[in-house]
């Protein structure tokens, strides 16, 4: 317990420390065109969470905390809600405020991904330094030092997979305590993504549940895996209230809000005027729906789901369609079938992407050409880390626990290059899955040298 601690203050404390740099010394003094203001970056959605929490937090001054909600108008996120709450509770309503919070979910992040090398059989000192380049790395700036809410995510799968792997490599209901605070980080953060989540669940289940019957059949000890199915339940029991309502409406509604290091287009976009115009306008929806063709052997609510998805990439390629690093906007799916053929070229982007011909060149915004610049050495390191990861599936071809983990990670980035066709977003949001895979690449190479090393 004292060395998690002991990770956790460093990790913390660095987070913290580079965060107050960014703000006050970074953006304001060495990249002053790419300072919005206040310690922000120009062009990104910590700019509107700002502005609403700032709102919001004036309103609990003069009215009360019955005046805070979670999802303030008018643009009804999450993280402006949750800022408007330190706002409130400071009395300070500045940016920095939220570099604490920002660094106990990064450093919370980083201790669970310890913990979970750990479980596979790694040493502290492997699994740690394995750990640090998923602390240090650049890109993680644009969530620690400002305000988004990519630490709470990428905090809330790695809870949810250290369920995982305790559900099978350990007492099983040792995994009820981070998976449920997994699953309320995911669905304050992003909701939708409670639904693949729910149908992976559902299927480990049933493998318990076959594997009960069979080992009970043979006269084996069958009790753990019974034990470990009716965790499983519990688990799809604990999701089930959290899941959003399947309306392309709102998944549309919350395409608009979402991020992609925009510019001043992109905030025109997101004026009430025309969000509500996007939540009304639904004739192109109409177009995918009379074009979609029907898989028969799916169940209509799984069919349902891809073409929904297939709404949300078309809607995104529609109200987007200008943005530096969109990638592969030709095409849009009209059936399941489609999915399947995209599969490995969605792959290739989710693992690969930035490619080599978008490094070093102008982005979007000025942080969006910062971020060119350093993204390329990132993405070295993460090909080197991919080269290695087959040796590591090797090595845990017979775990369970890691092929949930890693099939897992696989599918969410496979969702969100499916659902927002941008290598900007796509890099932000594989960042938590990816550098899981990359830790248990560099934790094998550390394992196999650690004499020599130590």
């Amino acid at each position: 317990m004292r060395f998690y601690l002991k990770a956790f203050l460093l990790a913390y404390l660095y987070t913290l420390l580079t965060g107050f740099a960014v703000q006050f010394v970074v953006l304001p003094y060495l990249f002053p065109q790419a300072h919005w203001g206040e310690g922000l970056m120009v062009g990104g959605d910590w700019i509107e969470f700002h502005q609403d929490a700032v709102v919001l937090a004036n309103r609990i001054e003069r009215e009360g905390w019955h005046a805070w909600t979670l999802k303030p108008e008018p643009n009804y996120q999450p993280m402006a809600g949750i800022t408007a709450f330190f706002y409130a509770l400071t009395g300070i309503h500045k940016p920095w405020v939220m570099l604490f919070y920002n660094a106990f979910l990064h450093a919370l992040a980083f201790i669970t991904l310890i913990g979970i090398l750990r479980l596979f059989g790694f040493g502290k000192k492997v699994s740690l330094l394995a750990s640090v380049p998923f602390l240090i790395f650049p890109s993680s700036l644009t969530w620690t030092s400002q305000i988004h809410r990519d630490g709470l995510y990428i905090a809330g799968f790695y809870l949810m997979f250290l369920a995982f792997v305790l559900l099978i490599k350990r007492n099983p209901f040792y995994g009820l305590i981070p998976f449920s605070v997994g699953i309320l980080f995911v669905y304050v953060s992003r909701q939708h993504m409670l639904i693949p989540l729910k149908y992976i669940i559902a299927i480990l289940s049933l493998i318990f549940l076959v594997s009960s019957v069979y080992i009970f059949i043979r006269r084996m000890d069958y009790k753990t895996n019974v034990l470990r199915f009716l965790t499983a339940v519990c688990m799809i029991i604990l999701i089930n209230p959290l899941l959003p309502q399947l309306q392309l409406n709102q998944i549309q509604s919350d395409l608009q809000l979402n991020q992609i290091q925009s510019d001043q287009q992109l905030n025109q976009i997101q004026s009430d005027q025309q969000l509500n115009q996007l939540q009304s306008d639904q004739p192109q929806s109409g177009e995918l729906q009379s074009s979609w063709i029907r898989t028969p052997f799916l169940p209509e609510k799984l069919d349902n789901m891809f073409w929904s998805l297939a709404s949300v990439r078309e809607s995104f390629i529609r109200y987007y369609s200008n943005h530096a690093g969109n990638i592969d906007h030709d095409f849009i799916p009209h059936s399941f079938w489609d999915f399947v053929k995209y599969m490995p070229r969605a792959l290739q982007i989710g693992l690969f992407a930035p490619f080599p011909n978008m490094w070093f060149t102008k982005g979007g915004t000025p942080g969006g050409t910062v971020a060119r610049y350093i993204t390329p050495f990132e993405a070295l390191f993460i090909y080197l880390c991919l080269a290695v990861f087959p040796f590591v599936v090797y090595r845990f071809r017979k775990d369970l626990s890691f092929w949930v983990v890693t099939m897992v990670s696989l599918s969410i980035i496979w969702l969100h290059v499916l659902s927002e066709p941008n290598v900007g977003a796509i890099y932000r949001k594989r960042y938590g899955f990816i550098m899981l895979m990359s830790a248990f690449s560099l934790a094998f190479v550390l394992d196999k040298r650690y004499d020599k090393i130590f």
